[in-house]
């Protein structure tokens, strides 16, 4: 079966959805520019300072997971031949996601334990509210083939990429969870640049 033969573009979400994580990337793509504009060479000086952790996350969680979770939305259904169930909630995932984004910018520049805290739970609510669905949909895609089998490793990386996250801002608040900061740090980059965003756009590809 042809690429073509197995697309379904009757089954994708309302335009609507995709399209406000579209818009919401765009946003903070030119959040992330005025930051960098305001904190100068203070967003790039070194990774552990606040003005480098918001410009990084700026661009890495609000506008291209902005627009991995939109394209999500759409591709499944579309690619996979199976509708992700409940396609509004994501309406409600794309505002938790960016109210985390906020509370995570509040903490790292604030250093308040409450923020970070915030930050970790509003994210990790917004990912399971995303990969339950998305999850659920995959399991029952009728078609098979590289790029459906590619999906879930990707959303699956998604999913430990923000548990390390939210594990991370809990260390950062000074609260002890267990794991070393350093190595999870190493996992986390290295799961999100190599498994969530090369490993989405590598299924994709084919």
């Amino acid at each position: 079966m042809s690429m073509m033969g197995g697309v379904r573009p009757e089954q994708g979400p309302p335009l609507t959805v995709p399209a406000s994580f579209f818009v919401a990337a765009a946003v903070a793509l030119a959040a992330a520019g005025g930051w960098l504009l305001y904190h100068g060479l203070g967003a790039v000086a070194d990774r552990y300072l606040p003005g480098v952790l918001g410009l990084t996350h700026l661009i890495t969680v609000g506008h291209l997971g902005a627009v991995m979770l939109g394209a999500l939305y759409q591709m499944v259904p579309v690619v996979a031949g199976a509708p992700v169930p409940a396609p509004r909630l994501a309406y409600a995932v794309l505002a938790l996601w960016f109210a985390g984004l906020l509370a995570l910018l509040v903490g790292f520049g604030t250093g308040l334990p409450a923020a970070l805290h915030a930050a970790a739970a509003l994210l990790s609510l917004a990912a399971a509210l995303f990969v339950a669905p998305v999850g659920w949909a995959l399991v029952r895609a009728p078609t098979r083939g590289v790029t459906v089998a590619g999906l879930p490793v990707a959303v699956r990386g998604f999913g430990a990429v923000v548990t390390l996250g939210a594990l991370m801002a809990f260390i950062r608040s000074g609260v002890s969870v267990g794991v070393p900061l350093l190595p999870a740090w190493a996992a986390h980059v290295g799961l999100g640049a190599l498994v969530w965003v090369a490993g989405l756009v590598a299924a994709v590809s084919w």
